[in-house]
């Protein structure tokens, strides 16, 4: 675990950041799933949005600058079981 500016940071030991939990952008937890290249964040942000039954917002400049980042409302979240999955392709991806 990695403590940022802006939020924590979870990694495995000698690999990329899988998760952040961040204090800006209205306290998102964010997945970062795969390469930058791949742009699985996008597909799986959809998925995401269908389990929550809410859409996320993402700005313009998201889906270029971050297209392997998911962004989940935690506040959305009725039982961990929803978002698992997402955590577990996220860890497994980095």
């Amino acid at each position: 675990m990695t403590i940022l500016e802006t939020g924590i940071g979870y990694k495995r030991v000698r690999k990329a950041k899988f998760a952040t939990l961040s204090t800006q952008r209205q306290r998102h937890f964010i997945l970062h799933i795969g390469k930058k290249e791949d742009k699985l964040g996008l597909k799986i942000q959809s998925e995401i949005d269908n389990v929550l039954g809410w859409k996320f917002d993402r700005q313009g400049y998201d889906d270029k600058r971050y297209p392997h980042e998911t962004y989940v409302r935690l506040e959305l979240v009725d039982d961990f079981e929803q978002i698992k999955p997402f955590i577990d392709l996220a860890y497994e991806l980095r």
